[in-house]
């Protein structure tokens, strides 16, 4: 970043860090990082220790705000040392059980600066997706009820005028007097509510109640698993009471981590997590550091999201985000061990799901790694290129003869074996590790599209 006229400018061309290969240094720019970093590496491969440490600091350094994912224990307390490292210490802010900060996504999605009801059904649906695994749920007629008694559960308390807490949106669903309730007390005066209290009334009413039980019971599973991790305890207080830090403080430059480790806190944590993330993701999509803004510029704060074992935090909404993150400058950057992670995560429509989010996230870094599907993958990444190969002939009939030749074939760049030796760091490897390297649009020395890079470990960071 520079400063003009005592404006901040982040242009695109800004070096965030350097990659350090063999014979060149790689300069990773900011508009490369907002096209997106996926990182795999099997455990132990050094993959949270490089990438997962070199980025980040590079994104630190140059004053990005940020969204922290934490799957480890022991993840927060090592972004705030990577902050304090960098004198960012006090941009950290931790949202979890102990911490004074309080976040009510609900309200938020509901007022302008989110995407109205629409958008929390969404966020709703990102949070089932996530916890269920999306492979569990039973199928897109459920999605699709479950979303129409949302909706008109939603677009009720909007229209009789109470304010819209998720225990209330869980009574609900699952209480016919409280319902009942809620339609006697809504008497609108805007004709376009007057209609739409006769449709959900008609709903609620007739159609709902007279569903069969057994479609009735699962449209309410579906609606209740997603509400229920924020009905009680510290999720209800962090997410159920008021506001004090928001998507929006990222582009003020703050750094949210996301305290309840899915390691400790297991579904909350996870519900959490996602719930941030699909605020965030929205938010930053709208949201440019100035009121009235309407597009990013260079005066916009660049902002990432950052997830080490990204695959408990994934859904439907990662792709779509991607698409336009360059032009919202956002930075994701997700880690994992192998595809088939990303795989479990995206249930029913898994491969598809996977395909279209690792085409968008155009830096790829592939640690130690002996999974063959992972390298089957980046093999296809990369292609086939031409190469010379050699060969000796002989007959032994007769006085024989024999010769060389030499045939051009098309063959994989890289061969397995070349990522199960790559190093993994800690004291066997000096404290470093290696990776290779490929960029979208990009080649390295040599006309070659991969470079082998490595990282040097802090010596006290994880292994």
């Amino acid at each position: 970043m520079k400063t003009k006229n005592e404006i901040t400018l982040w242009e695109a061309t800004a070096e965030i860090c350097r990659f350090d290969s063999l014979n060149e240094k790689i300069r990773f720019t900011l508009a490369e990082a907002c096209e997106g970093v996926i990182a795999f590496g099997a455990t132990g491969s050094g993959k949270t220790s490089g990438t997962g440490t070199h980025i980040p600091l590079g994104m630190l350094r140059a004053g990005f705000g940020g969204l922290v994912l934490c799957a480890k224990s022991d993840e927060p307390e090592r972004f705030r040392a990577l902050a304090k490292s960098c004198g960012r210490e006090s941009d950290i802010v931790m949202f979890g059980p102990g911490f004074t900060e309080r976040y009510n996504f609900l309200n938020a999605e509901l007022s302008g600066i989110g995407g109205g009801v629409e958008s929390l059904i969404e966020c709703f649906e990102q949070i089932s997706q996530a916890i269920s695994g999306d492979g569990q749920q039973q199928g897109d007629i459920w999605e699709r009820a479950a979303r129409q008694l949302l909706r008109n559960i939603l677009d009720l308390f909007r229209i009789s005028g109470r304010p819209i807490e998720i225990p209330d949106l869980y009574k609900a669903a699952v209480d016919q007097v409280f319902q009942d309730d809620l339609l006697r007390s809504a008497s609108p005066s805007d004709p376009r509510d007057q209609r739409d209290l006769v449709t959900i009334r008609a709903y609620l009413q007739q159609e709902f109640r007279n569903m069969g039980d057994k479609t009735k019971a699962s449209v309410l599973m579906q609606l209740t698993s997603c509400l229920d991790p924020f009905l009680r305890g510290s999720m209800r207080e962090l997410f159920c009471t008021t506001t004090t830090i928001s998507p929006m403080d990222c582009r003020k430059g703050k750094i949210i981590v996301v305290n309840l480790p899915l390691k400790t806190y297991k579904k909350l944590g996870q519900a959490a997590a996602v719930a941030w993330k699909f605020a965030f993701q929205r938010t930053i999509e709208g949201f440019f550091g100035k009121g009235g803004q309407t597009t990013a510029d260079q005066t916009t704060r660049p902002v990432f999201l950052f997830a080490d074992e990204c695959q408990y935090f994934m859904s439907s909404y990662d792709s779509v985000f991607q698409t336009t993150a360059r032009s919202s400058r956002a930075c994701t950057v997700y880690l994992t061990q192998n595809v088939p992670n990303l795989w479990l995560a995206g249930g029913r429509k898994a491969k598809d799901s996977t395909a279209s989010l690792l085409g968008n996230l155009q830096t790829k870094i592939l640690h130690q790694n002996s999974c063959p599907e992972t390298y089957k993958w980046f093999t296809e990444v990369l292609g086939r290129e031409l190469q010379d190969r050699a060969g000796r002939s002989a007959s032994f009939h007769g006085e024989g003869g024999g010769g060389a030749n030499t045939s051009i074939s098309r063959d994989v760049q890289l061969d397995a074996r070349d990522f199960q030796v790559l190093a993994k760091g800690g004291k066997p490897f000096r404290f470093c590790t290696t990776a290779i390297l490929q960029q979208g649009g990009k080649t390295y020395r040599g006309g070659k599209l991969w470079s082998q890079i490595a990282f040097q470990q802090q010596r006290e960071g994880r292994q």
